[in-house]
């Protein structure tokens, strides 16, 4: 079966956006498209996606990427279990799925069974 995520339109919209291009430093990327697309099966066709220099960290956009939307749960890794963003979590009613990082004084509850599904997601996505 083959499954196609983006049109050849949306395509051409958005991959000069993407790092690693034959110009660009580092390694170049093999497929891009597929990346993408892997990424858009894994987590669902995405309400909101942020493109940003290749230097800068996703942490950054961590609050924009949930602004405005209803959830009943946010489920993240570690590096997005900062107090400020846990609590914009909070904020928007949503119960956040981010285990605490080893570091923190005072350690948060996370719901260790929910949190599997991130981690079932993550490993996948890393095959590809």
């Amino acid at each position: 079966m083959t499954r196609t995520v983006l049109k050849d339109d949306q395509w051409e919209r958005i991959k000069d956006l993407l790092p690693g291009k034959a110009s660009d430093c580092g390694v170049a990327a093999t497929d891009n498209r597929k990346f993408i697309e892997a990424v858009l099966w894994i987590v669902g066709n995405p309400v909101r996606l942020l493109l940003t220099a290749g230097q800068t960290s996703e942490y950054t956009q961590a609050e924009a990427l949930i602004e405005g939307f209803a959830a009943g749960y946010i489920l993240a890794d570690k590096g997005y279990a900062s107090d400020r963003f846990v609590s914009a979590i909070e904020n928007s009613h949503a119960v956040p799925v981010i285990p605490s990082k080893k570091n923190r004084k005072v350690s948060r509850e996370c719901d260790k069974e929910l949190y599997k599904v991130n981690e079932i997601s993550l490993n996948d996505f890393s095959k590809n």
